[in-house]
């Protein structure tokens, strides 16, 4: 078994710190759903990054960049422009509210 480089553990840590808000967002709100799968997207795949450098099995590096990058990217692609849709219809309807009181 291989040990994990320095800068493995400190990615780990940090991607396991950043999650610690997204679950505590979730908690409060599920409206955040979409922000704490992309972030658990990544959380899985740093991990299956991890546990496939001490296995030394390559299969992992397969889940890490499917989950852990594409995965996460294309959630928070959804994430961000459903929330843009979103904001453009309040938008809209605030216009025509403001328009018809006229």
């Amino acid at each position: 078994m291989n040990p994990l480089p320095f800068a493995e553990l400190l990615v780990l840590l940090i991607a396991v710190l950043g999650y610690v808000p997204a679950i505590m967002d979730y908690r409060a709100s599920r409206s955040a759903k979409m922000s704490f799968s992309g972030f658990t997207a990544v959380v899985v795949g740093i991990l299956a990054m991890n546990v496939g450098l001490l296995t030394g099995n390559e299969s992992f590096h397969i889940i890490y960049h499917l989950i852990g990058i594409m995965g996460a990217g294309i959630l928070f692609l959804y994430w961000t422009q459903r929330n843009y849709e979103e904001q453009v219809f309040m938008q809209k309807r605030m216009e025509r509210l403001t328009r018809d009181e006229k």
